[in-house]
């Protein structure tokens, strides 16, 4: 009678344990969004086609178990005015950003390229001053859409 009681209890205590626990746990999905310029986009110094930092950062959170949906919205050569627009104006962009857990920017560099090109280096300090307003303008506006995500900048600011 002692071992037919135990059975008992050990098969009560095993289907009072939720199914869940039994589960293997569900990998996060992460929905991140790169935005920039060539170096999110994936060309190299070279002029070739590669991934981008994008790319190899989704491959990094895939080995680190999460399931990862990478948007890649870099644009090589792109100023940080273009990424202004390019959020102001494009409604996939902007659901990109509603839907994302992360968010990496890289600007600035074709702003500061283009200022050196004039010779003149007053143009340069101007041109800085424009990335950190547009960069202030771009922050602004994804906290609009997504107050949640978490954000990276990268770039020469």
């Amino acid at each position: 009678m002692k071992k037919f009681t135990s059975l008992l209890l050990v098969a009560i205590l095993l289907l009072s344990i939720p199914v869940a626990t039994l589960a293997k746990p569900e990998k996060k999905v992460v929905d991140y969004v790169a935005l920039g310029d060539s170096l999110a986009a994936g060309w190299t110094p070279d002029g070739r086609k590669d991934s981008g930092y994008g790319e190899y950062l989704a491959e990094r959170f895939e080995q680190s178990q999460y399931i990862v949906t990478l948007e890649n919205y870099g644009v090589p050569g792109y100023t940080s005015t273009q990424l202004k627009n390019q959020i102001i104006k494009n409604k996939a962009v902007q659901d990109a950003i509603r839907n994302a857990e992360i968010i990496t920017i890289d600007i600035g560099a074709n702003d500061a390229l283009q200022a050196l090109k004039t010779g003149d280096p007053r143009n340069v300090g101007q041109a800085l001053v424009t990335v950190k307003n547009n960069l202030d303008y771009i922050l602004e506006k994804i906290d609009s859409l997504n107050p949640s995500v978490d954000v990276y900048v990268m770039g020469i600011l």
